[in-house]
């Protein structure tokens, strides 16, 4: 690794808080790094020029987010249930689940998954951050590891679930195709050894590091092209 070479790092939530996949832009020297805020982990890592973060981040104010559609579209039928609908804004307020439900309900006509009430307090915190901080606009971006892997698979759709074991070694090898075996294989015992991060944690960071990178190199996709802008100033895309 080139001393004071640009640092670009994927972002996942895990149990216990965030975890990130931290590496320069040549992708040769990998690490995870485990935070129990994303302020904290904006904070160990001063270097990085680009955070993908797998986190809903720009909310419509009723109805769908044009950028899931487009997301679930690109990932076909068998994994199109990995993106799940993102709230509405007014549905991410600290409130207990039925109430969240009846928010939904009634500014998009549609009650909130139990999936996007438990991420709440993520979403909350990683857009308040942005809200606060309006120049980590320029450089944290949302992104989906799923979508990822489907580009580092060459634009296959991946067939197995990320949980199963089939999936699982799929993705590492997708992984071990980047970034080389070995690095794969440092990552995983990081998390084991952190007991806080899972497997699919770990991969799922370690995905989105590649779109991070593409962000910095100006290459990245972006979902939809030209994204809209919720209330808040906050980007409805995402990147990979």
């Amino acid at each position: 690794m080139t001393r004071n070479a640009p640092l670009v790092a994927g972002v996942d939530g895990c149990p216990r808080g965030w975890v990130a996949a931290v590496g320069p832009l040549q992708g040769d020297a990998i690490w995870l790094s485990v935070a129990s805020s994303l302020r904290e982990l904006i904070d160990l890592h001063p270097g990085v020029v680009a955070w993908a973060v797998d986190i809903p981040i720009g909310l419509a104010e009723d109805g769908p987010r044009e950028c899931d559609g487009l997301a679930r579209r690109r990932l076909g039928p068998r994994r199109a249930v990995s993106v799940f609908s993102a709230p509405p804004r007014c549905a991410v307020a600290d409130v207990d689940y039925p109430e969240a439900c009846r928010l939904a309900a009634a500014a998009s006509g549609k009650k909130i998954s139990k999936q996007a009430w438990h991420i709440g307090p993520k979403i909350r915190e990683t857009r308040s951050l942005l809200i606060a901080e309006p120049r980590l606009r320029r450089r944290l971006f949302e992104s989906h590891p799923e979508l990822c892997f489907q580009r580092l698979a060459g634009g296959a759709a991946l067939g197995e679930p990320k949980k199963s074991i089939a999936g699982s070694v799929q993705r590492r090898r997708l992984l071990a195709e980047a970034f080389g075996a070995e690095a794969v294989d440092r990552v995983l015992t990081q998390a084991a050894a952190s007991r806080r991060v899972g497997v699919d944690d770990a991969l799922d960071a370690m995905a989105c590091w590649t779109a991070a990178a593409r962000a910095a190199a100006g290459e990245a996709e972006s979902l939809p092209p030209k994204p809209p802008a919720d209330a808040d100033g906050l980007r409805m895309a995402m990147v990979c």
